[in-house]
């Protein structure tokens, strides 16, 4: 059921996997900071605490590199256009990266998304004003784009979330101090407790699959809606959760409908 998804969202996307692909029509609409490219090389200053990009488009072609250089705050990049979003090459943040593109997101196999904080890949819409302010954040629309990580991504002191109407990690996804989390529904909010990164679904329905490695101190799998005919949470690859003083070494594998485990857990 995994590789039948990840094939089908592949194909899809294929016209974004080219090699000169990199982000286009930046435009900086909250925050401060400069953009700029050379060659293959793509790269964001910020100079404010949180920033908001409008771009026509946000793809990493193969060889190329973007880099955010956040210090330890946040980046969001919201694509307008509709292209769906891949990443064939490397992104990298110093601070927190969120990409959010209705059209679809894709990492694809052998390349990787490493953020120093967090990193959030959505096909489902928030508020801008709920990015600059802490808390709750909640995630909302009824879009077909799926999200997927077919390579690695990586958090090194934060979270890791995967949103979309259908949502799968064949590749890698670490946050070994905090938490991963491939979700699936309509209506997401994120919320931060003492305990760690939790996940809320409202509403909707979807299908969360992973068929490959979650490794973070609590891992969630969480689907909305779902049936017996389309398993909601499937996980045929390895969850592990490595645990920490605060987050209590948790796994969650959640759905309205029904959880397949035929994996590791």
């Amino acid at each position: 059921m995994c590789a039948l998804s990840i094939s089908i969202l592949a194909l899809g996307a294929a016209s974004a996997f080219a090699a000169g692909a990199l982000p286009t029509n930046g435009n900086i609409v909250a925050g401060s900071g400069a953009i700029s490219q050379l060659a293959s090389q793509f790269t964001i200053n910020q100079s404010s605490q949180r920033a908001i990009i409008n771009r026509g488009s946000f793809s990493v072609g193969s060889g190329n590199t973007v880099s955010i250089n956040n210090g330890s705050v946040a980046t969001l990049n919201w694509v307008t256009g509709n292209s769906t979003t891949s990443i064939a090459g490397t992104l990298t943040s110093t601070g927190s990266t969120d990409l959010f593109s209705q059209n679809g997101i894709i990492v694809i196999p052998s390349d990787r998304a490493v953020a120093g904080g967090s990193f959030v890949a959505s096909t489902r819409d928030t508020d801008n004003a709920q990015l600059f302010q802490s808390g709750n954040l909640q995630f909302a629309g009824s879009s077909s784009g799926a999200v997927s990580n077919q390579g690695a991504i990586q958090s090194a002191n934060s979270d890791v979330v995967l949103i979309g109407k259908s949502a799968d990690n064949s590749g890698r996804i670490s946050a070994p101090n905090c938490t991963a989390g491939v979700v699936a529904g309509d209506d997401v909010v994120l919320q931060h407790a003492n305990s760690g990164l939790q996940i809320k679904l409202n509403t909707g329905s979807g299908d969360a699959t992973n068929c490959g490695t979650v490794a973070a101190a609590q891992a969630m799998l969480n689907a909305a809606g779902g049936s017996v005919y389309a398993l909601s949470g499937n996980n045929g690859g390895l969850i592990s959760a490595t645990g920490t003083a605060n987050i209590n070494d948790r796994v969650w594998l959640t759905a309205r409908g029904s959880a397949n485990v035929s994996g590791s857990v």
